[in-house]
């Protein structure tokens, strides 16, 4: 009974120790005030059956914790919502940005080719070992006359140039997807850093879901890292017409 209680305690630390889900918010609106704005955000998430921690990118990089609001479906229940500016893990970021799945699925490519050119220029070095091993043994025989002898010389000189000449040509291939892959590497590390740069603010979600499927959030708060002031635009044609005088808002914002 004591080690049935155990397993029972120790089951929903192991449902958070799963991997976080990385996710991206799109905002939907806006809306301005004099001293602070609400955005509107939302997002899908494939969401997994039980526990679940949602990192959610893209939001402000300031915003009052106190006024995040999260719709979400009736099977799915919110269990705590949290907002940082230092988010570390040791898992890898949002995979779903194109720019950086780009990239990375140009490494994959990349590195395959590598494989090949590799392969292909082990096939002729053991062909060259081959066809010298041939000549040594065709060099021993005493029974070959000369225009034999010649002919064995043409077919080993013919191929074995060949063969160098395919080796040279992989080489250069190889050099050159070589560097490709080294600049995807850099391309990649520097979507990474402009990625994090770029999402300073993350809201970590913690939720739990009674199925496995797509979820979609809907995402609210206030941010005080944004405003409007108002000013006028007044226009005449001459000093005996009526003034037309316009009103405009000076809107910033650094969210």
């Amino acid at each position: 009974m004591k080690k049935l209680t155990l397993i029972l305690f120790l089951l929903p630390l192991f449902n958070w120790a799963q991997k976080p889900i990385f996710t991206t918010a799109k905002v939907k609106a806006a809306t301005v005030y004099f001293n602070a704005a609400e955005l509107s955000q939302n997002t899908a998430v494939n969401l997994p059956a039980g526990t679940s921690e949602i990192v959610v990118k893209n939001v402000a990089d300031y915003l009052n914790e106190n006024t995040v609001q999260i719709g979400a479906p009736n099977s799915v229940t919110v269990l705590s919502v949290q907002f940082t500016q230092n988010y570390i893990s040791e898992y890898e970021i949002d995979e779903a940005n194109p720019a950086i799945k780009k990239v990375r699925d140009s490494i994959i490519w990349t590195e395959k080719e590598i494989k090949k050119v590799k392969i292909d220029i082990y096939s002729n070095q053991q062909a060259i070992a081959l066809l010298d091993a041939n000549q040594t043994v065709g060099g021993t025989n005493t029974g070959l006359n000369v225009t034999e002898l010649m002919k064995m010389v043409d077919f080993y000189k013919s191929k074995r140039t060949q063969l160098d000449n395919t080796i040279m040509v992989l080489e250069e291939n190889q050099n050159k997807l070589t560097n490709k892959l080294n600049n995807l590497k850099s391309k990649l590390e520097i979507n990474t850093q402009k990625e994090e740069k770029n999402s300073k603010g993350k809201l970590i979600i913690q939720v739990m879901n009674e199925a496995a499927g797509l979820v979609n959030l809907d995402i609210n708060y206030i941010t005080n890292n944004a405003s409007w002031s108002p000013f006028y635009d007044l226009r005449a044609d001459n000093i005996s017409t009526p003034i037309n005088m316009i009103y405009k808002a000076q809107v910033v914002h650094y969210t």
